[in-house]
């Protein structure tokens, strides 16, 4: 479909910003984010709510809402879509319904998605997404200790945990309230509105209290004065040391999961997708900002990475791109860029300066630039993680494309290793890392980056066999993170210390500290303190210049102080350290090694 808009700006408030395109007439709050968009010729609606860091919460077309959960970095990872309904007889309320429960899909993981009845695995090289496998069933929550099914007294807790969602849903009804604001349904269905408490309605609506006998007493053992037996229960508890696979998850079918391939062009648009019999199942082809000018089918599946692989919302005919949602059909993006004072000589809602054939918007925020001699000309913070290099012809690289490694006695690809050491000088200031900062390619060492106690400087290394830095290095937070590190041997050298086990055990707890850590990824906080483990247990087993009781200070100082959410037990007897972070557990086991410096373990180790 073609369109012939016309755009109006006539917000002295916000000059940049559209408030009319075609027949939609555009309102917005005071950061710049739309609020309100009507349809003259359609009398339709669009209202949307932004949280206080200019996120879209809710998104509701005449009456239809979709609404966006995020997570602490502003990645999305839940949204539902459908009506919250009141229903009303002769004008009197009669109870409420809601979406959430159906049409919603959850993102625990960039490599999962999950809807109620099927859920996508996604594989991906690097960024870029090359296949989806998907299944059906559902996940279960299990009630009990340790994923056992507890029924103590032959009661059904999990069941009892049903019927008082049932119970509750039949109170609302019964005290004929209305539907409420979207973001607290059934509020003033709540004691302190109505002024009558939930008992009040139990004999009317059946009393679910746990009945005379329940839980009952556990019946003792046969053997006299020994502790009576545990409750009854089926299903075996989880083992951790032999977890099964796919935990609640129960399949609806014996079909077997379908595999989908990725082809795409030079903006990472998906054009074919593939089964594992590389049958073609789906075609797209696209107008310039991303609206489907072709999309063709062979399969059911309608998967829903389109232009520039970035998601497309059915329901809203939205993108989501993880800073911001950009419409195809206006070709703008939805809320004001966070950059937007970086960049003031063009408008903050246009995508990649209307340049959409040759430029790709990683995230709604990065484009970072350099000339012809890898210097750079722009670089902006934002907020996201990984860094994006744009050479002079348009072309996308990550930091770990670049083979630093010379062709033969050093000779050769030096362009490549200034592009490398710029970059790691830019990231060393922003993370207060000071002195010679750069890109050797001598040697493939397997490590990330070294501080050489002979030049004094601090030096990306080649990681891989192919002369590459290591990928972990495209995430900005790890890069700074590991300039810091390196740079915390550095103020260790000019002062003399001792080097030993405790001491570099220290330089991880030191940069563990920082609010970079904060940020990188979970693998690396992993890395780090598997590392920091390693170290400690060696300098507790083979002192050094060093008590028992300095590792313990030590270990209680990484606890108190680290900003990765991080917490290690050790156990001297068992020679283990738990490491715990969130929901992620790993021990690590104690190996005797020489006392071994500038070493920070590598993809190939892990």
């Amino acid at each position: 479909k073609s369109y012939n808009f016309a755009y109006k700006y006539e917000d002295s408030n916000h000059p940049t910003a559209p408030t009319q395109i075609g027949h939609d007439h555009y309102t917005y709050d005071a950061n710049g984010n739309p609020t309100l968009v009507t349809n003259d010729s359609t009398n339709t609606t669009r209202e949307m709510y932004w949280d206080e860091d200019n996120r879209l919460m809710v998104l509701s077309d005449n009456g239809k809402t979709s609404r966006y959960t995020y997570n602490a970095v502003g990645e999305r990872i839940m949204k539902s879509y459908g009506t919250m309904e009141g229903v009303y007889i002769n004008g009197a309320p009669q109870g409420i319904t809601f979406h959430e429960t159906d049409n919603f899909t959850l993102y625990p993981a960039s490599i999962l998605s999950v809807n109620k009845n099927r859920f996508t695995k996604h594989y991906f090289i690097g960024e870029k997404r090359i296949a989806s496998r998907i299944g059906t069933g559902l996940f279960n929550n299990v009630y009990g200790r340790n994923g056992s099914y507890v029924t103590a007294g032959q009661q059904d807790y999990a069941e009892r945990m049903n019927q008082i969602q049932k119970q509750k849903e039949a109170y609302y009804k019964q005290q004929g309230i209305a539907p409420g604001v979207p973001t607290m349904k059934g509020a003033y269905g709540d004691p302190e509105n109505t002024g009558v408490g939930y008992n009040a309605v139990l004999t009317e609506l059946g009393n679910h209290d746990v009945p005379q006998g329940w839980i009952q007493t556990p019946h003792p053992n046969t053997t006299p004065n020994t502790n009576p037996g545990p409750p009854v229960s089926w299903n075996d508890p989880s083992n951790p040391d032999d977890p099964q696979a796919g935990y609640g998850y129960i399949p609806n079918d014996t079909t077997k999961e379908e595999t989908f391939f990725y082809h795409s062009d030079h903006l990472g648009s998906t054009s074919y997708i593939t089964d594992d019999h590389a049958n073609i199942t789906q075609f797209d082809a696209y107008l310039p900002y991303g609206e489907l000018l072709v999309d063709e089918h062979s399969s059911s599946e309608d998967l829903p990475y389109k232009f520039n692989g970035k998601q497309f919302d059915e329901e809203t005919g939205l993108y989501y791109y993880g800073a911001r949602y950009m419409n195809p059909v206006t070709s703008l993006w939805y809320g004001v860029d966070p950059l937007a004072e970086k960049y003031q000589a063009s408008g903050s809602y246009l995508y990649c300066r209307q340049n959409p054939v040759r430029r790709v918007d990683v995230d709604g925020n990065d484009e970072v630039h350099i000339n012809g001699d890898g210097r750079i000309v722009k670089v902006i913070n934002d907020h996201s993680a990984y860094i994006t290099i744009v050479d002079p012809k348009g072309n996308r690289h990550s930091l770990s494309s670049y083979n630093i490694s010379p062709y033969f006695l050093g000779i050769g690809r030096g362009d490549y290793r200034q592009i490398v050491a710029n970059i790691a000088g830019y990231y060393a200031k922003q993370a207060g890392v000071h002195g010679l900062v750069g890109a050797k390619g001598n040697e493939i060492l397997g490590i990330f980056a070294n501080y050489d106690y002979s030049d004094k400087g601090i030096w990306l290394q080649p990681s891989n066999s192919d002369g590459t830095v290591d990928r972990w290095l495209d995430n900005k937070y790890n890069l700074m993170n590991t300039l810091q590190h390196e740079y915390f041997h550095k103020l260790d050298d000019q002062r003399n210390a001792y080097k030993n086990h405790l001491l570099h055990a220290s330089v991880d707890e030191r940069a563990s500290r920082t609010r970079t850590f904060a940020h990188t990824s979970g693998k690396w906080k992993l890395n780090v303190a598997a590392e920091f483990s390693e170290y400690v247990m060696n300098a507790y087993y083979q002192p050094n210049e060093n008590t028992k009781a300095d590792v313990m200070n030590l270990i209680d100082k990484f606890n108190r102080n680290n900003t990765g959410n991080i917490f290690l037990k050790f156990n001297p007897d068992a020679r283990t350290m738990d490491i715990k972070i969130n929901n992620l557990e790993k021990t690590i086991k104690y190996v005797p090694s020489i006392d071994k410096f500038n070493f920070i373990v590598s993809n190939n180790k892990k």
